[in-house]
């Protein structure tokens, strides 16, 4: 093929990987939804905890870096168009030898995240670019929280991913998070806190310490997506004589050697109330897709503690003269 034949197929791929990958979101990034209602709680939740003793003063983030991160978060997906048509938020560790499409597009996000893995691992990285670089690995945590991502199931050039849009599950509820959240402060800060590989739980709640040596930023991306898939397996109903589906029935998971599973077709996510197979049935409930939605929305703020943790024991900062030095996480429990 000519040399300019084969420059016009290559624009032509990218214009059209730009028009196909334009609606591949995870959450809102409207500022006042989706990820930066988790990025901000996050840090709220950060923040209290190193006040009540667990982390160093000198880790509270001030205003000014708050909105560093949380701008960091939100231009992951609205700023540079070429950028986001070539590497999509997918992620799919076990196929990742597969994810290469069209040539050079990325199906999987961790080309994008094993660069920001490296910036965060430079010597003489300036604290406004760790924290810019920081607010960018929010960003894939969060998106490992929806399942679609986590699964993944492609969804694209018009295609919308029902979890995101549903109004129950695309836009997180503070106030519903921080109600979960408050009754336990002082055990989801001790669990958090700890650097160390941690348990799932299925309370709702950050897994316990499980194992030795120090978490990497890339154990916490594969602990929530696989926090993420344990959810899915999980029941809508286990009431007796109910029929049993996992919350798999929404996303079907890849088949043989595919990068992507499938949608079930008929049946979106927040749009099905009674499931029936064999003369049983399943009711799904308002509340059950809220309570589901809702543990992944946890599981979001906790991600991002956990690599708030992270990012502060890698980058901390000289403690500010005359503070006191504070309980570390094991003396004040």
């Amino acid at each position: 093929m000519p040399h300019e034949s084969r420059s016009v197929l290559a624009v032509s791929i990218v214009a059209a990987a730009v028009l196909w990958n334009s609606t591949v979101l995870a959450y809102s990034a409207i500022p006042s939804r989706g990820h930066a209602v988790l990025s901000n709680l996050a840090i709220d939740l950060f923040n209290k905890c190193v006040e009540r003793g667990y982390g160093e003063p000198e880790f509270l983030l001030n205003r000014n870096e708050r909105e560093r991160i949380v701008k960091a978060n939100l231009n992951e997906d609205r700023t540079r168009p070429l950028r986001r048509a070539l590497n999509w938020h997918f992620y799919h560790p076990q196929m990742e030898s597969r994810q290469r499409t069209l040539l050079f597009i990325n199906r999987s996000f961790i080309p994008l995240f094993s660069r920001i893995e490296a910036r965060l691992n430079e010597s003489e990285l300036s604290w406004n670019d760790a924290l810019h670089a920081l607010g960018r690995a929010i960003h894939f945590m969060e998106d490992l929280t929806v399942p679609a991502h986590s699964v993944p199931v492609f969804h694209g050039a018009g295609l919308k991913d029902a979890f995101e849009s549903f109004r129950l599950s695309g836009t997180p509820s503070a106030q519903a998070l921080k109600a979960r959240i408050s009754p336990n402060i002082k055990m989801i800060c001790y669990r958090l806190s700890s650097q160390r590989p941690y348990a799932q739980s299925d309370t709702g709640a950050p897994g316990v310490p499980s194992g030795e040596g120090s978490l990497s930023l890339r154990e916490i991306l594969n602990r929530t997506r696989s926090f993420t898939l344990a959810r899915l397996d999980n029941w809508i109903c286990d009431e007796p004589d109910s029929l049993r589906v996992s919350w798999h029935y929404f996303w079907l998971p890849p088949k043989d050697d595919r990068f992507f599973g499938a949608y079930r077709e008929g049946a979106e996510f927040g749009q099905v109330s009674d499931i029936t197979d064999n003369g049983m049935s399943c009711q799904v409930t308002a509340e059950k897709y809220r309570n589901f939605a809702a543990g992944l929305h946890l599981e979001a703020v906790f991600a991002d503690v956990r690599t708030l943790y992270w990012f502060s024991e890698k980058h901390a900062r000289e403690p500010a003269p005359g503070l006191a030095p504070r309980l570390t996480p094991s003396e004040h429990h």
